[in-house]
């Protein structure tokens, strides 16, 4: 029969109200006219809506969406997707179970108990009643199973679902109320704990017209919910329009409740970090925020500094600050200076860059930077390789002068974004400077690689998409980049030029149990590049990453500290990541309830290189590893081990745990 609806018009109300261990917090309610078209989905007129006093809702709210309905095929719950006890292939995914035979006027009516068959599927368990005859719905009461999880720092989320369906003297069946409970726990035990987030939710559905015309007006806004122009002010609650009437904590709550009991009152977390969560909602005028430095928007004169530090073999500790200040719209001024004690060197820099379509940049600087570039590992984590005794893992060269560069997204995909660079720099060698760190060990006095020094002019294309990512260990991960980088001379490339291709792909795909918050996923990193040419600077060899005891997905975990280099390199990294489901399946609730994940990983990359250069190494051949990763440990870390395949060894390593 679903194939016969086309459209309906309803009349729709819909209540929430969020409570916490004390009682309730906020209430808020809509009533609307709702419109649905099976193609163009669902349009509502507000005709009223009232909330409790600490809400301030000036938005109008749907009612009708906020419905869900039981008897479709596919239901999103919280991220999942839950498959519906009616789907086509209910048969085979649930256990359905006879509990009792009841009657309903002149028919009987089977209440059946509903479960999946296995229980790392994502479904739901409960009970429906069907209609003898017409096999039909009648109502449905029903919770997500086991395989309903989530990530830290939610503990857990408890759902259960309530509704009833009626024909209204036709084939087509439809839901006339929902309710809803859902209880929400969220913090990591001592450092971080919210307090139980309690939410119902109350809805009806009445008058519906089924295949009837839907304004096509409503279908041409952008908004799905609009003001009934034949009412006044929305807020205004016509009593004689509730169709479930407000319970009497409900009522006293209308009453109670000012704009003092804010949200964040109510749930005010506790822990030892606690202290730490400060909400902004009600500030105004000028603010000042910490985002990885201090910035300020306050006056005619936006301004942000973000300093930095770190300590390594030839710098010593280094600290800097960098600044921009925004003297008129859409042009910045960009400036840094910083400090390195080992070398005695006082590093700066200039510049300015535009906010245009095509972004203008130009910078002058003299700086000590690495040999290469890491995706995998920054300054940050060296630094605490460096003062734990370890090998620090860069080289270092001292550059000087200018790069100039325009950049813009592509116009037919705002996510592809191209850069071409011309730079003009004098590059010279540092020696190595050993001193004792300020914690009084001795740090490591490999010696620094020399370089080709000298004087190079380059242009450098990069064209980057950026799909779906973060610059973290969370979430999706789509992104590739490409580079193109040709010598246009100078003494460092007299006696020929090169010319230096390199491309990354990072790609992570769900695999199994895809209805899931958090499916299985698979990701793979691809590094692959080459230089050509007669005179290739050491500085512009390319790199396969290795690990010290902090591993990371992308890096050789058996490739111990310093990585491969050579003028041809290439790396293929992949994992895969099954979630909690080998813990599910062999019944070990404990490391469910904890969050453990059990992961697969390999790597395989290799390096090549025409001639013998101090202190690059290079793979003596393909090096191959293969590994196992258990991730969630005390929620932020993972535990990797990893076998090498090529030669015989065997490495542990620590790293932060891939959350979601």
């Amino acid at each position: 029969w679903r194939k016969t609806l086309s459209t309906y018009a309803v009349t729709a109300y819909n209540r929430f109200r969020m409570e916490n261990e004390s009682g309730i917090v906020s209430i808020w309610e809509s009533g609307t006219q709702a419109y649905w078209d099976t193609n163009r989905g669902v349009r509502e007129v507000s005709l009223w809506q009232n909330q409790t006093q600490n809400m301030n809702m000036s938005d109008l709210l749907p009612a009708a969406m906020f419905v869900m309905n039981l008897y479709d095929d596919d239901i999103e719950v919280a991220g999942h997707n839950l498959i519906g006890v009616t789907h086509p292939k209910a048969l085979s995914f649930y256990d359905f179970k006879l509990e009792k035979i009841t009657a309903r006027d002149d028919a009987e009516v089977y209440v059946i108990s509903v479960a999946p068959k296995q229980k790392t599927s994502a479904g739901f368990v409960g009970t429906i009643a069907v209609l003898d005859g017409a096999f039909a719905l009648l109502s449905a009461e029903l919770r997500p199973g086991s395989a309903f999880l989530f990530p830290p720092p939610v503990q857990y989320v408890n759902v259960e679902y309530t509704q009833q369906f009626s024909n209204f003297g036709t084939d087509v069946w439809l839901p006339v109320d929902f309710k809803a409970d859902m209880d929400v726990k969220i913090g990591i035990n001592g450092v971080l704990v919210f307090p139980e987030f309690k939410i119902r939710q109350l809805s009806s559905l009445t008058d519906f017209k089924i295949n009837v015309p839907v304004p096509d007006s409503l279908y041409e806004q952008k908004n799905s919910v609009v003001k009934d122009t034949t009412v006044g002010k929305v807020e205004v609650l016509p009593a004689e329009r509730i169709s479930i009437p407000l319970t009497d904590e409900e009522l006293k709550a209308y009453s109670t409740i000012d704009s003092t009991m804010t949200l964040e009152k109510a749930y005010k977390p506790k822990g030892i970090l606690a202290r730490y969560v400060i909400s902004n909602s009600n500030s105004s005028g000028t603010s000042v925020t910490v985002t990885g430095g201090v910035s300020s928007t306050g006056g005619n004169l936006p301004f942000s500094i973000r300093p930095g530090a770190w300590v390594n073999r030839v710098e010593g500790f280094h600290g800097h600050v960098r600044t921009t200040v925004e003297p008129v719209k859409k042009v910045v001024l960009l400036g840094l200076i910083g400090y390195s004690t080992a070398q005695k060197f006082t590093s700066y820099g200039f510049g300015l860059e535009s906010k245009t379509k095509v972004s203008l940049r130009l910078w002058y600087s003299d700086e000590i930077v690495t040999q290469f570039k890491s995706d995998v590992r920054n300054p940050l984590f060296n630094t605490l390789n460096v003062l734990a005794g370890e090998a620090d893992y860069f080289e270092y060269y001292s550059a000087k002068g200018w790069t100039m560069s325009a950049r813009a997204k592509w116009p037919r995909n705002r996510r592809i974004t191209g850069t071409l660079t011309y730079g003009a720099e004098t590059h010279a060698p540092l020696s190595q400077k050993s001193f004792n760190s300020f914690l009084g060990q001795k740090l490591d006095v490999r010696a620094n690689s020399p370089i080709s020094a000298g004087q190079l002019q380059y242009a450098k294309f990069e064209v980057e998409g950026d799909i779906e990512s973060l610059p973290f260990p969370i979430g999706p991960q789509k992104h590739w980049k490409a580079t193109i980088e040709q010598s246009l001379g100078g003494n460092l490339v007299a006696s020929g030029n090169y010319t230096r291709y390199e491309g990354i792909i990072t790609w992570r795909v769900p695999t199994f149990f895809k209805r899931r918050l958090l499916s299985n996923a698979l990701e793979i990193r691809v590094v692959g590049g080459a230089n050509r040419g007669k005179n290739i600077p050491i500085q512009k060899l390319g790199i396969v990453d290795g690990s010290s005891f902090h591993t990371s997905f992308g890096s050789i975990k058996t490739l111990d500290s310093v990585p491969y280099r050579g003028s041809t390199w290439g790396l293929v990294a992949w994992e895969h990541t099954f979630r909690t489901v080998p813990f599910e399946l062999i019944g070990w609730k404990w490391a469910v309830d904890r969050h453990w994940n059990l992961i697969a990983h390999g790597a395989h990359g290799k390096t090549s290189i025409k001639r013998a250069v101090t202190g690059v190494f290079s793979s003596p051949g393909i090096h191959s590893e293969l590994g196992v990763s258990l991730s969630g440990l005390f929620t932020l870390f993972r535990v990797d081990t990893a076998w090498r395949l090529d030669q015989k060894d065997f490495r542990i390593g620590l790293a932060m745990a891939r959350i979601f």
